[in-house]
């Protein structure tokens, strides 16, 4: 297995405290540990389609998956729900693990990213194409798991 950790942080909320590392990987975790998966949908010209947040905020498509639902299924589900369109070719290439390193007895969780393709034609107005150079980290807002905001660094560099 190989891991690239592209971010390594703590967050503290006062009771507990959590290590949460984002990692691409050519091998993600046991599908009984993750709970969120997302999709980095891109067209033919390499832009990625991005949602409306709340407020003024972006996000990639996906979340929370479903008791009887896999990490793919979630990604699909989240770029269908979000934009109208399908995602193509699924590849899970990073993941965000979140380890608790005390006051919690929550179990190490995970988050996958997939990268597909989504055909411009089938987007409905809620989503929107960006480039590379377009994309702001910060519009992605602050409650938007940090995997995100790597997956822009990855998709950036992949770029170049």
């Amino acid at each position: 297995m190989v891991e690239l950790v592209v971010e390594r942080k703590t967050r503290d909320s006062g009771k507990a405290s959590f290590e949460i590392e984002t990692v691409v990987s050519d091998e993600m975790p046991l599908a009984e540990r993750v709970v969120e998966a997302f999709a980095f949908g891109l067209d033919r010209d390499s832009r990625l389609v991005l949602i409306s947040g709340p407020g003024e905020t972006w996000q990639l498509p996906g979340g929370s998956k479903g008791k009887r639902e896999t990490a793919i299924e979630r990604a699909v589900r989240g770029v269908r729900e979000g934009t109208g369109a399908e995602l193509v070719s699924p590849l899970a290439f990073a993941f965000r693990r979140t380890k608790p390193i005390r006051g919690t007895k929550v179990d190490e969780s995970y988050a996958v990213l997939y990268l597909g393709a989504v055909d411009p034609a089938k987007v409905g107005p809620e989503a929107t194409f960006f480039t590379a150079d377009e994309v702001d980290p910060a519009w992605l807002g602050e409650e938007t798991p940090d995997v995100l905001h790597a997956a822009l660094h990855t998709w950036r560099a992949l770029l170049d």
